[in-house]
């Protein structure tokens, strides 16, 4: 009898965890990274850069020409066919300026996309965690509701015992639909953070989610000093190190369309059995407001570009800093709960029930230990949340603050 109750005890179980979605936060992060849309279309951008680059970096190509004279007319002239070659060549410094422009381009997109991924694995971290604490929330409320149970058990009792009035039945039992509502609300939160989930990782999670690593409080152990000298944290700051140079590569093949090209042409005359022509032109730069333009332009990008790289490492500098003294705050909350708060509540809370049942406390003052316990470990969670978001936030530079 006993192996069948064990069995079928093993059969409940599995059958419950087969019908949910079981998921880390490594495997959430491993998803992002390879069905985020975000990523996903960055990681084509990229694609697009390398041919842009491979287009800047091509040299001009040669024209075939093709040319008949002394075609008929009023007067029998002679006539010549000519077929020929033109290659025209630049000034030199100008291709391997645009080369230059289409590598930085190139080194742009892979900083922007390692960027975003540092984006959104920390949107991964604050969504997954989130979830997770709605969880918890959920499994602690449904332990105060068996909690309340018992005590409206107990009341029952008492005051069929005389002991007590029907008002602390009706106490209990309005209690309960009062949790009632915030289980209902919590599994609200949950099923909003999962479907917000979903869409991060690019990933629909159908049913039931069991969300297994856990929401705890583990210390931050990297000093501000180390982080604000960490150059990975730096991304945005390369980005525009990177764009500020693509401006001043732009500045100077700006000015170097100042200068002719050159233009180099072979023929073969066809009523000059073995004669070659020559031909050797230079384009002529004469109206230059659109390269003046060009150039004003180039310039005006260059200085912008200069604001926004002193204006980025300020910012950045300034966000983690600030998201740095938050989590000190945030660690010194948690040890307060942990060290301080949670000895004496959990001393008290333990024994509320049997002193409510032995009349040491009313039930007004039973339901104040409750609420107390309740917001109490709510409040410790959400702050172990706040803490794990900071430390993401910190992880992409504050980019997702």
């Amino acid at each position: 009898m006993k192996k069948i109750v064990f069995s079928a005890f093993l059969m409940l179980i599995f059958l419950n965890l087969f019908g949910k979605e079981i998921i880390t936060i490594e495997e959430a992060i491993s998803y992002a990274l390879n069905f985020n849309p975000e990523i996903k279309k960055f990681s084509e951008r990229l694609k697009g850069l390398e041919g842009r680059k491979m287009q800047k970096e091509a040299y001009p190509n040669p024209e075939l020409i093709f040319s008949k004279e002394g075609l008929p007319g009023k007067s029998n002239l002679e006539r010549e066919t000519n077929l020929g070659i033109l290659q025209t060549i630049e000034f030199p410094g100008k291709r391997k300026l645009r080369k230059n422009i289409g590598e930085i381009e190139e080194e742009i997109g892979k900083i922007e996309l390692e960027r975003v991924k540092k984006i959104v694995i920390a949107r991964v971290k604050k969504t997954y965690f989130k979830a997770k604490f709605a969880q918890e929330k959920i499994r602690l409320l449904k332990d105060i509701e068996e909690i309340i149970r018992d005590y409206i058990e107990s009341a029952t009792f008492k005051y069929q015992s005389g002991e007590v009035s029907f008002t602390d039945i009706l106490r209990g039992r309005i209690e309960a639909l009062k949790l009632k509502n915030e289980i209902l609300e919590a599994k609200k939160e949950l099923r909003e953070e999962v479907n917000q989930l979903g869409r991060i990782i690019g990933k629909r999670l159908n049913g039931e989610v069991e969300f297994l690593s856990p929401l705890q409080f583990i210390q931050f152990d990297r000093d501000l000093k180390e982080l604000i000298e960490e150059p990975e944290l730096f991304l945005g700051v390369k980005i525009e190190e990177l764009k500020l140079q693509l401006a001043r590569n732009e500045v100077d093949l700006s000015e170097k369309n100042f200068y002719p090209d050159l233009r180099i042409g072979f023929f073969y005359p066809s009523l000059r059995a073995g004669g070659w022509g020559f031909e050797l032109g230079v384009s002529l730069p004469i109206f230059q407001k659109g390269l003046k333009g060009a150039l004003m332009e180039a310039n005006s990008l260059k200085l912008e570009n200069q604001i926004s790289l002193e204006t980025k490492k300020r910012e950045i500098i300034s966000k983690i800093e600030s998201l740095y003294s938050n989590l000190k705050v945030s660690e010194e909350i948690i040890k307060n709960y942990e060290n301080s708060i949670f000895p004496e509540l959990d001393i008290l809370f333990s024994s509320s029930l049997s002193y409510y049942q032995s009349g040491i406390i009313s039930a007004l003052e039973f339901f104040d230990i409750l609420k107390t316990y309740k917001s109490v470990r709510i409040e410790y969670k959400k702050e172990i949340l706040n803490y794990v978001s900071l430390i993401a936030d910190i992880e992409s530079a504050g980019e997702e603050e």
